[in-house]
């Protein structure tokens, strides 16, 4: 089964290339992604050819014994390059995606068009033996197919948001053989699982804030975000859904005394099966002045917000220190925060 190997070079593309991965992860089937890093510094205003950037994909290769020829290596790379393309594949399963400049057209984060421009490349790569197969066979007309050619990362954005593949490519596809079968089930549903995201975050970016729901069935969800829910570990959740209870905040402070009701508020919403002790444990590591258990819970809650619902939208919903009262508060107001039995 083909690996997709997710390579960057620098920190900030770690961390995109992390969140990437698992946008693309969340479509089972033949394919499989992991991410790697390469120990390498460069300069990444220094304009590159294409060239050097299929080398890197190629020397990755090189050294590890685990790339298998029909795996795909894509490497993520801040830096232009000569002809200003957007991502391109050099038809040996090696592509590379430019990562700056997509924050310009696309405030639902990155991630969305990087992941779409991958699944576009492994198409190509498919369908067309060489550059010149490519370039006969594109749309130069925006259809919103994966084959658009799209000279504008604007026409990136509708091809992303519509994540179709029209009949006529459809067809094609359908005639090109390969090794692995569900190989394009699993690229038309991870089209789809982009698309739908995507633009869940533009409506949710037009719209006012949702209600956050707590509930006694282990969840968190944005009811009016089609229900979308917060993923936290027990930790998490227990502090998020202590600060949704105290509207007017806490300070770090105030948590030695907090521990009774985190252990009320453990039982009630977060089923997870560990014994009393560990349960003990997790909320005196939280509650203890000593240790910053809590700094790291709440930066880690505010990380995940981010993740599931864009920089502008969580906001609302993060957890933020007022350094004149140090108070840690959510600034949401009461009708949104329900609580459901």
């Amino acid at each position: 089964m083909p690996i997709v190997y997710i390579l960057s070079y620098t920190e900030a593309n770690k961390e995109l290339g992390e969140e990437v991965m698992k946008l693309l992860k969340k479509s089972k089937g033949p394919l499989s992604y992991k991410t790697s890093s390469l120990e390498i510094k460069e300069d990444t205003h220094r304009v590159m050819e294409r060239e050097e950037l299929f080398d890197l994909c190629e020397n990755f290769r090189d050294k590890s014994n685990a790339v298998k020829p029909n795996d795909f290596v894509i490497l993520l790379s801040p830096n232009p390059n000569m002809k200003n393309w957007f991502s391109a594949p050099d038809f040996k399963n090696n592509i590379f995606v430019h990562t700056d400049g997509w924050e310009e057209y696309c405030e639902q984060q990155p991630k969305f068009p990087i992941a779409h421009e991958i699944i576009s490349n492994i198409v190509h790569s498919k369908l067309f033996e060489n550059k010149e197969a490519l370039v006969q066979g594109v749309h130069y007309d925006t259809l919103g197919c994966i084959n658009d050619f799209c000279g504008e990362k604007e026409q990136v954005i509708e091809k992303l948001r519509k994540g179709t593949v029209c009949a006529a490519c459809g067809e094609k596809i359908r005639l090109t053989p390969l090794d692995s079968r569900g190989f394009w089930d699993q690229i038309n549903l991870t089209l789809h699982s982009i698309s739908g995201a995507f633009k869940l975050l533009t409506r949710i970016l037009d719209q006012e804030p949702s209600r956050i729901e707590v509930n006694g069935e282990n969840e968190l969800k944005f009811i009016d975000y089609d229900n979308q829910e917060l993923i936290l570990s027990a930790s998490q959740k227990v502090l998020y859904i202590l600060f949704l209870k105290h509207k007017d905040g806490l300070k770090y402070i105030d948590f030695p005394e907090m521990k009774e009701e985190l252990m009320e508020l453990y039982f009630e919403h977060v089923f997870i099966n560990l014994d009393r002790f560990d349960i003990e444990t997790t909320i005196s590591n939280l509650c203890d002045p000593d240790n910053n258990a809590l700094s790291i819970a709440k930066s880690k809650v505010n990380s995940q917000l981010d993740v599931t619902l864009g920089p502008s939208v969580a906001v609302h919903y993060k957890i933020l220190n007022n350094p004149e009262t140090r108070v840690h508060s959510i600034d949401l107001p009461s009708k949104y925060r329900v609580f459901k039995d």
